[in-house]
């Protein structure tokens, strides 16, 4: 539980890190997007893989389904809104799959995907609260 609450922090340490290079956030928006979209596919694969690895093909569709709604939503409309449903998708497949008795390394490598997919959405959320580099995407 308390890696859960580790990787969740991934979000706040974007967030801070942003505010201290406020010069460098322009030059770099177009990177943290790509991180972010490589980060994100990152994590529905392991997740779809855990899942397929325990046999579990029913939250298998389930995850996948909601995973393409919310980037569908999110293709549309930017919003802080579908960050939170990506949040709240990663912490309801953590607990699905910690019930399901996965071994705990795997996990952790969510967990790890998890905090390093934060950075670049608390700096794109920093970034956007600011209004620095909304123009590129």
């Amino acid at each position: 539980m308390l890696t859960l609450l580790f990787s969740l922090v991934g979000l706040i340490v974007g967030f801070i890190v942003s505010m201290f290079a406020l010069e460098e956030l322009e030059k770099g928006t177009k990177y943290f997007f790509f991180m972010k979209w490589v980060l994100l596919s990152l994590i529905f694969l392991t997740i779809n893989y855990f899942f397929l690895d325990v046999g579990n093909y029913l939250l298998n569709v389930i995850f996948s389904l909601v995973f393409i709604v919310i980037f569908i939503v999110e293709m549309k409309n930017r919003s802080l809104a579908a960050e939170l449903a990506y949040y709240f998708t990663f912490i309801a497949a953590y607990f699905v799959l910690a019930l399901m008795a996965i071994i705990p390394e795997h996990l952790m490598i969510l967990n790890v995907l998890v905090f390093l997919y934060g950075v670049p959405v608390g700096t794109l959320l920093h970034m956007k609260f600011i209004g620095i580099g909304l123009g590129e995407k």
